[in-house]
């Protein structure tokens, strides 16, 4: 579930997250063309004997898919960046601007720790449209891979 208080304090900042999730279920789009060009390819094995130029627009479909998701992982690596550094900057701003408001006396027992510390948060927004199979081979790929 989103957080709308969580929502409020980007700002300006939406259009970054809808872009993200955007390219990101681009992205997944391309992982099921690059699969199915693999399906098609294995088809063709099985069925046909002849030459080799039967596979070339199976390998063609999955170079193209390969390309699209080459570039919306960097693309939505870009704008993650992006916003986490411009919501960052922003939420120091609020806060300073908050403790000049307050005066310097009253700021003494206030805790700054993690009032400008958006970026772990974003995950709420980036992996809403993933699929719960996706995140869950996503988990084991790192919980294999970092031990």
């Amino acid at each position: 579930m989103i957080d709308k208080d969580l929502l409020r304090l980007l700002g300006g900042n939406k259009k970054y997250i809808a872009f993200c999730v955007g390219l990101m279920v681009l992205g997944l789009f391309a992982n099921v063309g690059i699969t199915a060009s693999l399906c098609w390819a294995i088809a063709l094995a099985v069925r046909y004997n002849g030459g080799a130029g039967v596979f070339l627009a199976p390998a063609v479909c999955a170079c193209i898919g390969l390309a699209v998701r080459y570039a919306t992982t960097r693309l939505v690596g870009d704008l993650k960046d992006t916003l986490g550094r411009s919501v960052k900057k922003d939420l120091r701003e609020r806060v300073y601007n908050k403790i000049v408001r307050l005066g310097v006396r009253s700021t003494d027992d206030m805790s700054m720790a993690g009032r400008s510390s958006f970026t772990p948060c974003l995950h709420r927004f980036c992996c809403l449209p993933l699929p719960w199979a996706f995140r869950g081979a996503w988990r084991l790929y790192f919980c294999v891979a970092y031990r």
